[in-house]
Order: structure tokens, then C-alpha cells, then sequence
């Protein structure tokens, strides 16, 4: 029993030594994990309430914007470096999860738009393949090709050489490009805030608040992971990255659970 208690004491030591760690060294990681809570705090309520009206309409556009936001990760030296150490340095683990959330989860990131794009342009019932066809086959597949023709196809050293972007270039393409990236992560919290709205937990009895709490904190890891890969590819050997990822869709998923907000 002592052995198994200083084992939970040093992996917590070590946690909140990581967690410090990413506060005195700050990556863009921990500027998208703040802003996520900040989100969830203020803004529980509101999201949840507009998520069929504004929010419902607005992700095909937030979609596009997804999307030349990867296309921009392509001048972004920083981004193609980490990309380039997780390719060429045995981080098989870290390179298998890209691969997951890139390629396997990019039908949930581009399903999505095929419903907003059809609503944007008004078809009711079956689209007609004018618009219906085309609109899945890019919504489906245009994540996961601009992330191979743009991205890993130039996190080589020789491709990241010839990139010569000025400090105020390079601050541009990141902060778009990240904020990008940012919105389609807040429109998948957005959903499954509405979800949870809708499963409404203070009617579950006691005994299976646990199994529910348990199975939220997966569902929004899955749903938040699509965007914040690219945080990790952004910084893949900083444990403070970790960490924080950790404590984000923790206090997001227990704070969401109380159902309370402040707007």
C-alpha cells in the first residue's frame, strides 16, 4: 500500500511539475487551453443556446476557415519542425495519434460542414448532386490532403530551409492559422455542451453520475483532439504540453457537468 501510495505521489509531483513547467515556459498550447476554459466558463450557457441557430449556420464558414488555416501551417516553421522531429525521430506513438486524428477523425471534422453548407445554401430534403455531391466528397476529404500537400509534405529540412518569412509574416500566419484551429475546437465543445444540455444529468440518478462524468471526459478528449494535434505537432517534446491538455478536459468536463455559467 506504500509502495502504491508514493508511486501516486511522485506521478502527481511529476504532473504538477509539468503543469508549472508549461506556465514558465509558455507555448501557443497553453494560450489554446486557457482561452478553451475561458470558453467554457463564460460562455457555457450561450454556446448551448445558439448551437442549432448561429453556430449550427456558421460552421461551414468556420470549416473554410479550418481549412486555409492548415494550408497556412505550411509557412509556419515552427509547426513543420515539430512535424519533422515526430516523423524522423521514432516518436512512433505521437506520429500514430496525428495520423489518428488527422486522417480517421477528419470525416467528424468535415461532417459537419456537409449539413451547414446544405442549410447555407438552403436545399431542404435530398441535395441534389449539383451541390450535394461535390460538397461531401470536399468536405470529407479536403482536411486530411491539405494536411499531406501542405504540411507533411514540406516538414522536411530542406523544404523548411526555404521558408524566409519575416518575424511580422510568421507572427501573422500563426495567430490566423491558430485561431483557425481554435474556432473549429470551439464549435465541437459547442456540441457536445448542447448534448450534455439536452441528456440533462441532474435528472441521472447517483449511481451512474460516475459512468456518465467518466464517459464525458472521453467524448470530449475525442472532440477536442482534432484541433489540439496541432498543438502537440506545434511543440511534441514539451511536457508542459501534456500536462496542460490533461488538466484543460478535466476542469472543462467537470465544470460543463455542474451545469453552471455565467453568461
Amino acid at each position: 500500500m506504500n509502495i502504491q501510495t508514493s508511486r501516486l505521489a511522485m506521478i502527481l509531483k511529476n504532473y504538477f511539475r509539468d503543469l508549472l513547467g508549461g506556465i514558465k515556459k509558455p507555448g501557443p498550447y497553453l494560450l489554446f487551453d486557457v482561452a478553451t476554459i475561458l470558453a467554457n466558463f463564460f460562455l457555457f450557457d450561450l454556446l448551448t443556446r445558439n448551437f442549432r441557430t448561429i453556430w449550427l449556420d456558421s460552421y461551414f464558414f468556420i470549416f473554410i476557415f479550418f481549412l486555409l488555416s492548415i494550408f497556412l501551417k505550411a509557412f509556419d516553421s515552427t509547426y513543420l519542425n515539430g512535424l519533422h522531429f515526430i516523423r524522423c525521430s521514432g516518436k512512433s506513438s505521437l506520429g500514430s495519434s496525428v495520423n489518428l486524428f488527422v486522417y480517421l477523425m477528419s470525416p467528424v471534422v468535415g461532417g459537419f460542414a456537409i449539413g451547414s453548407g446544405l442549410r447555407v445554401f438552403k436545399v431542404q430534403g435530398v441535395a441534389p448532386p449539383e451541390i450535394g455531391i461535390p460538397l461531401f466528397l470536399t468536405s470529407i476529404v479536403a482536411y486530411p490532403l491539405l494536411f499531406f500537400l501542405c504540411a507533411e509534405r514540406r516538414a522536411k529540412n530542406i523544404q523548411i530551409n526555404k521558408i524566409k518569412t519575416g518575424p511580422v509574416a510568421s507572427f501573422l500566419i500563426r495567430s490566423f492559422s491558430g485561431f483557425g484551429i481554435y474556432m473549429v475546437s470551439l464549435y465541437f465543445l459547442t456540441f457536445v455542451y448542447y448534448n450534455l444540455h439536452k441528456l440533462n444529468i441532474h435528472s441521472i440518478s447517483w449511481g451512474l453520475r460516475p459512468l456518465v462524468t467518466i464517459t464525458f471526459i472521453m467524448l470530449l478528449f475525442l472532440v477536442y483532439m482534432p484541433a489540439r494535434i496541432h498543438y502537440f505537432i506545434d511543440r511534441p517534446d514539451d511536457r508542459g504540453n501534456r500536462a496542460w491538455l490533461i488538466f484543460t478536459v478535466i476542469s472543462v468536463s467537470l465544470f460543463a457537468l455542474t451545469g453552471r455559467q455565467i453568461l
